[in-house]
């Protein structure tokens, strides 16, 4: 017989990676253990970028680009450890509250549903554990690598060459081998350290997302077995349904500004150091040669910090759309004919539910793909494929004119609901008027990739935008296209020589 799937310790791994790399150090940690703690902290992890200042202000830009894309990777890792490190027994404390109940029903309070959606997610964040750590893993030891192979088999101490910033001459024995070592340690800890936190967010993330999914759930079934009589037994039955739900919708909430709270500061630098390395990384990419191997690791450190970026903007996105959702299965639920004063309940939840949850880096970035694609789209020119799309602009129009219509009829269900000639009705009739109301006063919006509006509004931005960027080319490209001629229209002096020169070949003819 097949063993019982049990969820326990959902995060083990990715704790059991920062308690080797000294993250997790306690009062009550053995006395080696908070002095290895310390050193790894300390002297690699916050230390390291202060280090590499030298490098950014001695030498030139393009021999300092890896210093640079090293600092700003640093950026990343220092504030998420740093967060972690201050903030662990708080999130030790919620890593062990999402196992409980509310959040994990007992066995045998969990129906086939609940069990699929936390058996997918537990699957899904475990296969994003192992292959993103070791992709961030497999990135640096190429270099450590690469480090290595190049003082072992150069015998002029000019080309022995570190990835990740040269603060001292390591033109000689043994400055090489000893900074070789440091930078190795901290630059590998760092970057494992930051990977499994980032794993840590995305996966309390999506599985807040998940429970927002089991809460729909809860609402879908909440009066399969119920009868629809108006009495007081009913409405008892009734009433602790959805307490449960309103409970357990709060305490989702609460967690979740809570875990976002921890990493708020975190997740800013998160951002902007993200956008600085892609941008270092894409120009240092563009002045390496194919044959070299430093610009296939240079692409794939790219990947990797885009492939990061895009898992907590997306997982940000799922929370927002699973807490919108939440507002659309309480409408979906039959109330009509129930109790009034379930009614007015619903009505409570369907308020709260639709204000979205929005997950904030800093407290006003928005964790979302929208965020996500204003920094890569910006620092990959990526933006110029997409203007190129505007020359269909009959197509566009169709799109969007379509998405706007949709919108526009969806909101005149509100005014039909407000036209019906209620007045006299029966109380009942106007509760559920009422409720019908609510929902269709929020307007039905046609998404592309779930943030961009589909509408007139976005269609003139189009427009308004590729005229910008076609007057802004074409006055660029208008000044080059004749380059020789450059500053001579200008030189007022030599004007005047060609145009008496002229004249005094007309008079000698």
């Amino acid at each position: 017989m097949c063993k019982p799937i049990t969820f326990q310790n959902f995060f083990y791994v990715e704790t059991y990676i920062l308690n080797i790399f000294g993250i997790l150090s306690t009062e009550t940690s053995s006395v080696p253990y908070k002095i290895y703690s310390f050193i790894v902290v300390v002297c690699f992890i916050a230390a390291y970028p202060f280090v590499l200042i030298k490098d950014l202000v001695s030498l030139n830009f393009r021999d300092a680009l890896p210093s640079w894309f090293t600092f700003f990777g640093f950026l990343i890792v220092t504030p998420l450890s740093l967060s972690y490190y201050i903030y662990r027994a708080p999130i030790n404390g919620i890593l062990k509250e999402i196992e409980q109940e509310p959040f994990l029903p007992s066995p045998e309070k969990m129906d086939n549903v609940v069990k699929k959606l936390i058996t997918k997610w537990w699957r899904f964040k475990n296969a994003q554990s192992y292959l993103f750590i070791l992709a961030m893993a497999a990135t640096i030891g190429i270099q450590i690598i690469l480090s290595l192979v190049s003082r072992l088999t150069n015998a002029d101490p000019n080309n022995w060459k570190l990835g990740y910033g040269e603060f001292v001459n390591i033109t000689y024995s043994p400055n090489f081998e000893i900074v070789f070592v440091y930078q190795s340690c901290a630059v590998f800890s760092s970057a494992i350290v930051a990977a499994t936190i980032i794993v840590i967010i995305t996966g309390v993330l999506s599985y807040i997302a998940t429970q927002f999914k089991i809460l729909q759930h809860n609402l879908k079934i909440m009066l399969s077995n119920k009868n629809l009589d108006n009495s007081d037994v009913y409405w008892n039955a009734l009433r602790k349904e959805i307490e449960k739900c309103v409970v357990y919708h709060i305490h989702i909430t609460k967690t979740l500004k809570k875990f976002e709270g921890m990493f708020s500061i975190a997740m800013l630098f998160v951002f902007i150091s993200f956008s600085c390395n892609v941008c270092f990384d894409m120009y240092r990419a563009s002045i390496i040669p194919l044959q070299n191997m430093g610009f296939y690791r240079t692409v794939f450190e790219v990947t990797i910090v885009l492939a990061a970026l895009f898992l907590i903007n997306k997982c940000g996105e799922t929370v927002t759309y699973e807490s919108e959702q939440v507002a659309n299965a309480v409408y979906n639920i039959e109330f009509v004919g129930t109790d009034v004063r379930f009614q007015k309940c619903l009505v409570n939840l369907i308020r709260q539910s639709q204000k979205p949850i929005r997950v904030k880096a800093g407290k006003f970035i928005d964790m979302s793909l929208l965020s996500y694609a204003q920094v890569s789209w910006h620092d990959t020119d990526f933006y110029k494929t997409v203007l190129e799309g505007t020359s269909l602009v009959f197509a566009t129009y169709l799109i969007n004119a379509c998405g706007e219509n949709v919108t526009h009829e969806s909101n005149q269900i509100a005014n039909t609901v407000y036209e019906i000639d209620f007045v006299g009705t029966d109380l009942r009739f106007q509760k559920s008027l009422v409720t019908l109301m609510r929902q269709s006063q929020k307007p039905i919006r046609v998404k592309a990739g779930k943030f961009m509006d589909i509408s007139l509004i976005a269609y003139t931005q189009i427009m308004k935008t590729s005229y910008t960027i076609y007057a802004m080319l074409k006055t660029t490209n208008g000044k080059k296209m004749f380059p020789e001629y450059e500053g001579n229209l200008s030189d007022s002096g030599h004007i005047n020589e060609v145009q008496g020169g002229c004249e005094n070949n007309s008079n000698d003819q």
